[in-house]
């Protein structure tokens, strides 16, 4: 902006001097100006300048001319034929303030179609230092007239266009169909300028004040008030432009509801779907070509809001191939929503209802291209962090965004009643991303809220904690669950579980095998009582629920978990598979009789949890249970055959012992023992149940071959 008011300025000036000085040349017809009007022109700008036509030129009672077809010619090797070119200008000066020394008062000033194209090589090189300094108002005209201030009357520019080239960075900013009117009483009072355009494509308006035209032509300190508006978006400052290279300070306000088009239309398009919807800025500013630093400003991006209790000291720079944020920044809340994708209503829903169906992983594509958009460099307080599905109390962070990478540090954060801390890393350079949670640690927390929010789960109550080191990679939900890999733990004490009751099932189930072992086998009550342990007003109290987990590409594998309840407990083992919603957990109960009771009495009857999420299923291996107890009475029965048992020596090999004693007696035939001289020959007593059933497991073993031999014997 600075330098399209110096280009006009300049242009005003070089006109006045050449009409200044054709009064000193004999009037003659309209045509006969051309050649001075072209001469005085070159001379003055160094650039060759041509005039179609010259319509009317006179020097009483006002100097004056209007000409069509103006052109001014380009520096060598820029890209257009023409620095400037005028369809139509018209100037007209008063002639009694040219006396020195010599006040240039242009009574009407008019151009018509008027093109400036500006341009930066790719070298650096500008086109717009013309050959003369037309940055000093004190010209000479054609006989040596020195011109000291200047005064606009009627100044009007109609459907004028600038275009600005930058090779070096490939950008191309273009204002066309202006229509400006501009006043200057002197150059040291302000210089005002009002209109309308188009804006790269877009609508815009214009409405500056330079305080001190002089200083900004001679490119030291300057003021300028300005409000430019573009599409909805608009820009309102004050600044104070200091000398030499572009620097300024002053206050700023910007309004940008529809940030995306704002920033296409100012050479930084953003190729992202979610966020990036709207900023407002107000406060004060320093800057460069480059850069804008705010300090103490109010600020709202999109949903997050600074603190204005607190610091703000936020440098945004766009001089490098992706714009950078940098600086410390205190704001209250810090929304992260708008830059994820919504959850699908299923999850929402099972929020609501308790009975709702657990939905499918969504395969919904997730928009990483924000983190390719911008760097950030930013230390962070909060009154809240906002995601789909969690949110944070009062928290600090470090975030870091460079090269698509995000590492969030978070060096404070209180969730759900609790708190801890951890970091978060984003890698959306690879082909598939990856999402880290590193060294999280939290504790404290509301479980039932933390369930319900992040795990779409309503049926648990308690104060819980979670450390996890977890990764995964893809790019929608259902690929983090087949790709997630880490380890873990986590803890709830003082809870309880709804929908059912595994105090009850623990009960019936010692009762069930108290009534076995007397000879009462009822499995069917059993079933009938987990069914009825089930069910909305069903509910687990529990002092503490503990476990450890590993997870390898969506694999879960749980280690010693542990569920302490009143006179019970469980503790087990089992899976998760995370891709397919499934589970197969199985828990040995321990029942107590008493709160004093630390021992208990474990039950040989495994709990088992299997099925999916939707259709979970929960029994007991009644036959383990039948294994078990059939195990006890064989120990007993063939402990009273002789057949010798311990801890350490199952009953298969106890009997393959016996079995090898009982070939050698058929081959070798058994030491027999001597009846007591006249004793009476006792008769054969009929084989008990236990010597019935050693001899079944004996045949299991010897029976096939015994038969074949007495079947060939009667052969």
């Amino acid at each position: 902006m600075r330098l399209v008011f110096k280009i006009l300025l300049g242009l005003f000036l070089i006109l006045a001097v050449i009409v200044v000085g054709l009064h000193f040349y004999v009037a003659g017809g309209a045509a006969s100006y051309k050649g001075q009007i072209e001469a005085e022109a070159t001379k003055a700008l160094g650039r060759a300048v041509t005039i179609g036509e010259v319509k009317s030129a006179g020097l009483f009672p006002n100097p004056g001319f209007e000409v069509t077809a103006l052109t001014i010619a380009n520096a060598d090797g820029m890209t257009d034929a023409y620095f400037a070119s005028v369809g139509e200008a018209g100037i007209r000066v008063k002639l009694l303030p040219l006396i020195p020394p010599s006040t240039v008062e242009i009574s009407k000033f008019v151009l018509d179609k008027p093109e400036i194209n500006l341009e930066k090589r790719a070298d650096g090189a500008v086109n717009w230092m013309l050959g003369a300094d037309a940055s000093e108002p004190a010209e000479k005209g054609g006989a040596g007239v020195a011109i000291s201030d200047i005064s606009l009357g009627k100044v009007q520019l109609t459907d004028g266009k600038v275009t600005y080239r930058d090779l070096s960075s490939g950008q191309t900013f273009v204002a066309e169909d202006a229509d400006i009117n501009l006043t200057l009483t002197s150059l040291d009072k302000p210089l005002s300028a009002d209109g309308r355009m188009i804006f790269q494509g877009e609508p815009a308006t214009l409405s500056a004040k330079v305080t001190t035209p002089r200083a900004l032509m001679k490119n030291t300190a300057a003021s300028i008030m300005l409000n430019f508006a573009v599409g909805d978006n608009s820009v309102d400052t004050n600044i104070n432009l200091a000398g030499g290279e572009l620097a300024y300070t002053g206050n700023l306000d910007i309004n940008a509801p529809s940030l995306k088009s704002l920033l296409a239309v100012l050479g930084m398009p953003l190729k992202v779907d979610n966020g990036f919807n709207r900023l407002k800025i107000s406060g004060d500013v320093a800057g460069s070509a480059t850069q804008m630093s705010f300090n103490d400003a109010a600020i709202t991006f999109d949903e997050i809001k600074n603190d204005m209790a607190g610091n703000t000291n936020v440098t945004f720079d766009w001089g490098s191939k992706r714009p950078k944020v940098s600086g410390e920044i205190d704001l209250d809340r810090l929304d992260l929503r708008p830059y994820l994708p919504a959850p699908p209503e299923q999850i929402e829903a099972n929020k609501r209802d308790k009975g709702a169906a657990f939905p499918p992983w969504p395969n919904d594509q997730i928009d990483f291209s924000t983190l390719q958009a911008v760097d950030v460099d930013l230390k962070a307080t909060t009154n809240g962090i906002y995601l789909h599905g969690m949110s944070f109390g009062s928290s600090g962070l470090d975030l870091d965004v460079k090269n698509g990478v995000l590492t969030a540090v978070l060096t404070e954060l209180n969730l759900y009643d609790g708190g801890g801390s951890g970091t978060l890393k984003v890698d959306s350079q690879q082909r598939f991303p990856s999402v880290s949670l590193q060294n999280l640690r939290l504790s404290g927390m509301n479980a039932q809220t933390f369930a319900t929010e992040v795990l779409g789960l309503n049926r648990i109550r308690g104060v819980g904690g979670l450390e996890a080191n977890l990764t995964a990679r893809g790019t929608s939900v259902a690929d983090f669950m087949r790709t997630l890999t880490g380890s873990g733990s986590f803890d709830v004490d003082e809870g309880v579980v709804e929908g059912i009751d595994i105090g009850k099932i623990v009960r019936s189930a010692n009762a069930l095998l108290q009534g076995f072992q007397g000879g009462n086998f009822n499995v069917a009550a059993l079933n009938s009582a987990i069914a009825e342990a089930r069910g909305p007003a069903s509910q687990s109290q529990f002092s503490n629920l503990d476990s450890r987990f590993r997870a390898d590409n969506g694999n879960v594998l749980a280690e010693n978990i542990l569920m302490k309840g009143p006179l019970y407990q469980i503790l087990g083992n089992g899976t998760v598979n995370l891709p397919n919603q499934s589970m197969n957990m199985t828990f040995v109960p321990t029942i107590f009789e008493t709160v004093e009771d630390i021992t208990g009495r474990k039950l040989n009857i495994p709990l088992l949890i299997s099925g999916t999420f939707n259709e979970p299923k929960v029994g007991f291996d009644t036959q383990a249970l039948v294994r078990g107890v059939v195990e006890d009475k064989l120990k007993g029965i063939l402990g009273g055959q002789g057949i010798k048992l311990d801890d350490n020596l199952r009953i298969e090999d106890a009997l393959k012992v016996k079995a090898q004693e009982e070939l050698t007696n058929r081959l070798f035939g058994a030491p027999e023992t001597a009846p007591e001289e006249g004793a009476e020959p006792q008769p054969a007593e009929e084989p008990s149940v236990e010597e019935e059933l050693t001899g079944v497991l004996l045949n299991s073993i010897f029976g096939g071959s015994k038969a074949k031999e007495e079947k060939e014997a009667d052969e």
